[in-house]
């Protein structure tokens, strides 16, 4: 089952959420082995077939195991902010996520999130005529987007919020001149420090009983390190990072990289981009963008208020698509679903 939202334009073109914008409710569905639930932000004209250019359609991707809101609504803000600017934007969850069903065989989630994608992109384009799209996605979303926008000739943008780096020798140095020592001197990561080996501690005593409490999950926990170390994905090597680089630039496919402090673990500096892609950095295609003061999920607002109006600039900045002969998905080169089987 699908959760319909569908906006008025803001003539007065404002990248914030606004609150004079009127959305209303409808009900759809994904075709599929699963269901998928979304929500669909646009302005009125979105099933206009008169031939006339209009924005691509945005799709908003699962960041991790969070739900089609986005960490501290930021999907939500951002789909209703380029709703305002004449985007039609869809959030949806992805199978086994948020609302939506778990999966009925045991696929890998790399092949069945790009189903899921393929799915969201055939229904936007029999529904309501879309052509090319826009795919953003936060951390894994946006692994998946890259993915997606090398096999599927209807991706003709990609928004990577925090998506895959590789470390630079750069990365290295800067990890042990910059990062460390600043750490030395602050006091509030000897705190910090302090009461991680304080619990591991206590957690380490509690296992073997001395302290007269025996917490085996607690110990297990500690001793893999869960609880300390952040999860990380599985980097590419610069090969591979070059190789993805070629494929979306001898696609056209207009790419925003967005990097935060958050992922300080394997991006960490502004020269970082341009060592990664070399003679590629200079593509027009490509944008680059460094907030090391915000964190992976935008806990502050300022930091998701500057997220979404970068995000809503470089949109802007796209050409847009002819929606003459948008027809049935099935008439359409959908690589997808191959390239997902």
């Amino acid at each position: 089952m699908i959760e319909c939202f569908i906006g008025e334009d803001n003539p007065q073109g404002n990248h914030r959420e606004s609150p004079s914008a009127h959305y209303l409710a409808g009900i759809a569905s994904f075709p599929g082995d699963t269901q998928l639930t979304d929500t669909i932000a646009s302005t009125p004209n979105t099933r206009d077939e008169s031939g006339k250019e209009r924005p691509p359609t945005v799709l908003l991707i699962n960041a991790g195991l969070l739900h089609h809101v986005g960490p501290y609504r930021l999907y939500t803000q951002l789909a209703r902010n380029l709703a305002d600017l004449g985007f039609t934007c869809l959030r949806f969850d992805l199978t086994g996520l948020g609302d939506s069903s778990y999966p009925s065989n045991d696929s890998e989630h790399q092949h069945q999130a790009q189903r899921d994608i393929s799915s969201a992109m055939d229904f936007m384009q029999r529904e309501y005529h879309s052509r090319k799209f826009i795919l953003c996605g936060l951390c894994s979303g946006a692994d998946d987007a890259m993915i997606k926008a090398q096999h599927d000739p209807r991706v003709s943008a990609i928004a990577l919020l925090d998506g895959l780096a590789f470390r630079t020798p750069g990365f290295y140095l800067h990890h042990w001149l910059v990062h460390y020592p600043s750490r030395l001197v602050s006091a509030q990561k000897w705190r910090v420090i302090g009461s991680r080996y304080k619990c591991i501690l206590r957690a380490k005593l509690d296992s073997t009983g001395l302290t007269g409490n025996r917490h085996p999950a607690a110990a297990n926990e500690t001793d893999t390190g869960a609880s300390l170390i952040p999860d990380e994905r599985q980097l590419p090597d610069r090969k591979d990072f070059t190789n993805t680089l070629e494929i979306l630039a001898k696609k056209g496919v207009a790419t925003l990289f967005l990097y935060t402090g958050g992922v300080s673990h394997y991006f960490n500096h502004y020269r970082q981009f341009g060592a990664m892609c070399g003679k590629q950095s200079s593509q027009k295609l490509f944008t680059f963008h460094y907030l090391p003061q915000a964190d992976h999920l935008l806990l502050q607002p300022q930091h998701r208020e500057k997220v979404l109006d970068l995000v809503c600039h470089w949109a802007q900045s796209l050409p847009l698509e002819d929606s003459r002969n948008c027809g049935d998905p099935s008439t359409s080169d959908n690589p997808g679903a191959q390239q997902a089987a």
